[in-house]
Order: structure tokens, then C-alpha cells, then sequence
């Protein structure tokens, strides 16, 4: 007669191989989702001081608000391979000239990107935008 304990083990050794992979998922896509809304609110930092620096000093060049941008973002910077910068003067309604810098980040950062990619999901974008007045 076969022994029931052994048996309840073998149950608990199958449930518990049937539960790891869905709680390692689920921690995977929390650890990512945090990254992504710590990198989406460096970004929009990032470019409220781009665009505040072009609007007082005058430089609103392409190349010096992404220079600002890559020293203000650090190492979160390679969460955005490519980071896309768009620099422009637009008006406003009331004839206010403003001066705006658009972030556009291919999120490619975490633990969960790298499960994406391997699903052949495409990495989210973020796209933020910062405008000030000159």
C-alpha cells in the first residue's frame, strides 16, 4: 500500500513547481513597472529643465538641450536607447512664444523588457513634453 504522506509531498512539489513561475512573472512585471514610472518621471524632469535652460539662456539648440538632458538623466539614460529629443519654438493663442522640448523613450529598461522582447513584444514609448514661456 503506497504511503500517503509521500504522496501529499509529491502534490506539494507540484503545486509549488506550478505557482514559482507565475509569482517570479508577476514580481518581474512589478519591479519593471516601477523602473518605467521612475524613468518617465526623470524624463519629465529632464525636460522641464531643458526647457526652462533654452528659454533663459537663449540656447535652444538641439544638441545643448540634449546634452542637459543626458547629464540630467544619469545612468537612467540607458532605459531610453534610443532617447529621441525634439527641440522647437512654437506660439501660443495669446502670441506668447514659447520654447518646447519633447522626450521620446523606447522603454527598454527592467527586468520584464528583456521577457518582452523574448515574446516579441514591442517596447513601450514614452513620450513627454515640457513648454516655457521666453
Amino acid at each position: 500500500m503506497p504511503d500517503p504522506r509521500r504522496r501529499q509531498h509529491g502534490a506539494a512539489t507540484l503545486e509549488l513547481a506550478l505557482v514559482v513561475p507565475i509569482f517570479l512573472l508577476l514580481a518581474a512585471g512589478t519591479i519593471t513597472l516601477g523602473h518605467a514610472l521612475i524613468v518617465r518621471s526623470e524624463l519629465s524632469s529632464a525636460a522641464m529643465v531643458a526647457a526652462r535652460a533654452g528659454a533663459l539662456t537663449g540656447r535652444r539648440d538641439q544638441a545643448s538641450a540634449q546634452n542637459l538632458i543626458l547629464r540630467q538623466l544619469g545612468a537612467d539614460a540607458r532605459a531610453c536607447v534610443p532617447l529621441q529629443v525634439i527641440v522647437g519654438q512654437i506660439v501660443l493663442l495669446d502670441s506668447q512664444r514659447s520654447f518646447q522640448v519633447t522626450l521620446d523613450c523606447p522603454f527598454g529598461g527592467g527586468v520584464g523588457s528583456s521577457v518582452m522582447v523574448a515574446l516579441g513584444i514591442p517596447p513601450p514609448r514614452m513620450v513627454v513634453s515640457a513648454t516655457m514661456p521666453f
